[in-house]
């Protein structure tokens, strides 16, 4: 699978050592007559126990350039884990537990998906 941030691969050692969590469907509320609504931002979550220094510095140097969110296209599974390209999306900078051993632990990444 060629998932991509912003026209980049992601890493197979990024793609292989998370766990990721795709979109799924949840109702928001509930209207008048019973139908579910659905929220228009759908959230993809990754996370992993650790990540090397290198991976963790391709997400924010390589894909974030430093910041703290990047706007950009993605191609990321969608709720079936049919990969999907979507046009608009926000990348967050990753949260971490910290730096040990050479290795981030609990890092844990969301990717907003607009369009």
């Amino acid at each position: 699978m060629a998932y991509q941030i912003n026209g980049v691969n992601i890493p197979q050692s990024i793609y292989d050592n998370g766990t990721a969590v795709p979109p799924d469907r949840e109702a928001l509320a509930v209207n008048g007559q019973g139908t579910a609504i659905e929220p228009r931002l759908k959230t993809f979550t990754w996370a992993w126990n650790s990540l090397s220094k290198a991976d963790y510095e391709w997400w924010t140097q390589t894909i974030l350039a430093d910041a703290l969110s990047l706007r950009c296209a993605a191609r990321l599974p969608n709720r079936t884990w049919v990969e999907t390209a979507y046009s608009v999306v926000i990348v967050r900078k990753p949260t971490t537990a910290g730096l040990k051993y050479g290795r981030y632990w609990n890092v844990e990444l969301t990717i907003e998906i607009l369009s």
